[in-house]
């Protein structure tokens, strides 16, 4: 992985730490991304994949830092420690103290140097992301225009949102006027900052059997250059399949992560088809970057 993306990576960490340790609200994911200088639509799964957890676990574990540093001081109360770290009460926040260390509050208080070491390691964020993995049989650069398709926007955690696909069909009449099954994702499909991702579920129609039912809407997908590769197999082991894309195109120097979503196409209809056999056509937006002899030809 190149050391500049675990440098722009960094630099949301310490946003989301100063604020944290200063403010009660979180940054958004515009104030993360462009600390990140990395598209909202990808910001997400590469902070995970840089430092291994989501920005809502590391919000969650620096909310839990800031509380374990108030225990330091005595004059505060565990309540004080709770209302610091943002929780509702004092008991959800026990909770998650005893869930982190296996110790109460109290018991903290009477180790003082258990709770120090505690707080530094709650603080403190690992730039974890490996290598790309094991390459994929069939990964290529891929282009299309932009299309249309008849789509519902949810945050259901993938995959999950196989409901909202059966609720479109049935709304459409049926899948006979389908011909493509299209998902969209706005996000980390592990979750976003709050744990809610935005995923769209929508089919492409034929020509004439454009219809919006109520609560659907048109959405234009737009096109441009792709790194595409197909996933065969359940839809549960996708996100891990287009993490190996993700980590191979931050390791490259001559592509960037474009600014617009991942595109899935289902290839087969999961009800007529075996799940091990399921193909899925992961498409991630890229930007390609001219290296310096290219440029000079220029």
């Amino acid at each position: 992985m190149r050391s500049d993306v675990r440098d722009r990576i960094e630099r949301a960490v310490d946003l989301m730490s100063t604020r944290m340790a200063d403010e009660d609200a979180p940054p958004s994911l515009d104030e993360l991304a462009g600390a990140a200088a990395f598209s909202k639509f990808h910001f997400h799964r590469v902070f995970r994949i840089v430092t291994g957890e989501t920005c809502a676990q590391a919000l969650a574990r620096l909310r839990l830092a800031r509380g374990t540093n108030a225990l330091q001081r005595r004059e505060r109360s565990v309540t004080d420690a709770a209302f610091l770290a943002g929780y509702g009460s004092s008991q959800s926040f026990a909770k998650a103290l005893k869930m982190q260390t296996g110790k109460t509050a109290s018991e903290l208080r009477n180790e003082p140097h258990i709770l120090a070491r505690l707080v530094e390691r709650l603080a403190h964020v690992e730039m974890a992301g490996g290598e790309a993995g094991p390459r994929l049989l069939a990964i290529e650069i891929a282009r299309f225009d932009p299309f249309e398709i008849v789509a519902v926007r949810t945050e259901a955690l993938y995959p999950d949102v196989a409901g909202t696909f059966s609720a479109l069909a049935s709304a459409l009449g049926g899948t006979q006027g389908v011909t493509a099954i299209i998902g969209r994702a706005h996000d980390d499909l592990e979750g976003g900052v709050d744990g809610r991702p935005v995923f769209d579920c929508g089919f492409r129609l034929r020509a004439g059997d454009a219809a919006v039912p109520a609560g659907a809407e048109a959405m234009t997908v737009a096109g441009g250059e792709h790194l595409r590769a197909r996933h065969i197999g359940s839809y549960r082991a996708l996100p891990g399949t287009v993490d190996i894309i993700y980590r191979m195109i931050l390791g490259r120097s001559d592509l960037i992560l474009a600014d617009r979503p991942t595109v899935f196409h289902y290839v087969d209809d999961p009800g007529e088809t075996a799940e091990a056999s399921l193909r899925t056509d992961i498409h991630v937006p890229i930007c390609r970057i001219a290296s310096p002899k290219e440029k000079e030809s220029k």
